[in-house]
C-alpha cells in the first residue's frame, strides 16, 4: 500500500508513495490528498460510501474496497455496470451474499465484491485498495486489490492516513446516513486566514470541523 513520509521543516504536505511510484500527497494546507497523475497531481477532496453498500452489522463478515484510479489513471470514470465512479469510492458488502453470486473470482471475497459493484472481475485497469469487517472487527491488510492496477503494490495493510479516513467516513455514514467525509473534514483542516497565517498545531487542534462553508462539496456528489 502507501508509506507516508514526513516533509520535513514547516511543510504543510506528507507524501504518500505506493510502492511502484506513483506519489501521494496529503497536503494539509489546501486539506486535500493528491494523487500525482503523469504530467500533472490529481486531488482527492473527499471519499464517498456508494449508497449500493449494505448497512453495517457485527453480526457478519463485510468486506470493503475503495477505489482509485481508473484506466489512464482517470479520477471519474462510468463502471460496465454503469455507476458512477471518483477516486475515494468506498462500497461495502456482506461477503456470504457476494462469494455466493461470484464465487469463482479472482481475489476470492474482495474480487466477488469488486465484480458485484464494478460488473467486471478485478484487472489491472483499475486501482483499488481492501478492507474489511469481521463481526465488528475492523482488518486493513488485504493484498487482493492492491496487487491489481497501475500502480499495484505488494504491500498488504493500509496506511494510517487511509485507514483513518475510511473507517470515519464508514462510521459516519452508518450514524447520520451522510456519504461523504472531506479530506479536510478528516484532518481538522483549518484555511491559513483562519490562523493568521500557516495553519499551526494548536489552530488545527481546536477546530474539528471544515472552514469555508460549502466550497467542497460539489467534488462529492456522486451515487
Amino acid at each position: 500500500m502507501w508509506a507516508i513520509f514526513n516533509m520535513g521543516g514547516s511543510s504543510s504536505k506528507h507524501t504518500v508513495c505506493l510502492d511502484g511510484g506513483a506519489p501521494i500527497e496529503v497536503d494539509r494546507g489546501r486539506g486535500v490528498a493528491e494523487i500525482s497523475n503523469g504530467p500533472q497531481d490529481s486531488d482527492i477532496a473527499c471519499y464517498h460510501v456508494s449508497c449500493k453498500s449494505c448497512a453495517l452489522d457485527d453480526s457478519r463478515n463485510l468486506v470493503g474496497v475503495v477505489f482509485y484510479l481508473s484506466e489512464n489513471s482517470e479520477t471519474q470514470w462510468v463502471s460496465k455496470s454503469g455507476v458512477r465512479m471518483r477516486s475515494g469510492y468506498i462500497f461495502l458488502a456482506r461477503d456470504d451474499v457476494v462469494t455466493a453470486e461470484f464465487p469463482n473470482e479472482p481475489g476470492k471475497v474482495h474480487g466477488s465484491a469488486y465484480r458485484k459493484l464494478m460488473g467486471e472481475s478485478i484487472n489491472d485497469r483499475v486501482t483499488a485498495n481492501g478492507f474489511a469487517i469481521m463481526k465488528g472487527e475492523w482488518k486493513f491488510n488485504s493484498s487482493a486489490c492492491q496487487e491489481n492496477g497501475p500502480f499495484k503494490s505488494q504491500t498488504r495493510s493500509m496506511t494510517d492516513f487511509e485507514q483513518g479516513i475510511v473507517k470515519e467516513c464508514v462510521l459516519r455514514w452508518h450514524r447520520t446516513g451522510k456519504q461523504n467525509l472531506t479530506v479536510k473534514e478528516h484532518i481538522g483542516f483549518v484555511a491559513q486566514s483562519d490562523c493568521g497565517g500557516e495553519p499551526s498545531k494548536e489552530c488545527l487542534s481546536t477546530v474539528g470541523t471544515t472552514a469555508g462553508g460549502d466550497d467542497h462539496r460539489n467534488a462529492c456528489v456522486i451515487s
